[in-house]
């Protein structure tokens, strides 16, 4: 199931997923995994005004994504960043689409327009998820992050929420926070969302 994350309850379990990814991979540019309060403080600041969702089992939870500001001056209000982490053993089973899916949902509902991801290079696999997920790369920058040892390029990647042919319309007002959302609205978008078959095959490295 997907739902939105318990902070208190949830907090320690997305950290065990997150930390490899900061001591084993350039997927984030942290260099250090974060304290329990540090990671927990990360959730509070943003849990009342984005989505943040967990991927749970009978098992437990084995990945989580979360929206965030684009940026802090008001004109970029109607635009969220995503963030997405599955453990390995359960990516490209469609768990990473159904969680990004939702988040589409979510945010369309909230009132945002565009979505943004910002991938490490190279970063194969996320790079093939972002375009299967319709995102188009916007803005590449050489040499962005230095980490075990060697410069990683920093790709942006864009999708549109809302459809526009030739201008985009602009907006009647500004997003609200996902704390304005009913329960049963949220529920709409999680049950709406397409659960997406596995995915694609992994890309030859």
């Amino acid at each position: 199931m997907i739902r939105l994350i318990q902070p208190e309850k949830d907090a320690p379990a997305i950290k065990q997923i997150y930390a490899p990814f900061v001591t084993d991979t350039a997927v984030t540019f942290e260099y250090t995994v974060p304290s329990d309060a540090e990671f927990y403080n990360r959730i509070q600041q943003t849990a009342s005004r984005f989505p943040w969702l967990v991927w749970e089992t009978s098992t437990g939870i084995h990945g989580y994504a979360y929206a965030s500001a684009h940026g802090e001056r008001q004109a970029f209000q109607w635009a969220a960043d995503l963030s997405i982490y599955i453990e390995p053993q359960h990516q490209r089973e469609g768990n990473g689409r159904h969680l990004y899916r939702t988040l589409y949902g979510i945010l369309a509902a909230q009132g945002y327009y565009s979505v943004y991801a910002a991938v490490s290079h190279p970063n194969p696999a996320s790079s093939l998820f972002h375009t299967h997920e319709g995102f188009t790369e916007t803005a590449r920058f050489p040499a962005a992050g230095f980490k075990f040892n060697r410069w990683y390029d920093l790709i942006w990647y864009e999708k549109q929420l809302v459809s526009y042919r030739n201008e985009k319309p602009n907006p009647a007002a500004p997003p609200v926070p996902i704390t304005a959302l009913s329960a049963a609205e949220i529920a709409r978008c999680i049950a709406g969302a397409d659960p997406a078959p596995p995915e694609y095959p992994p890309p030859a490295f």
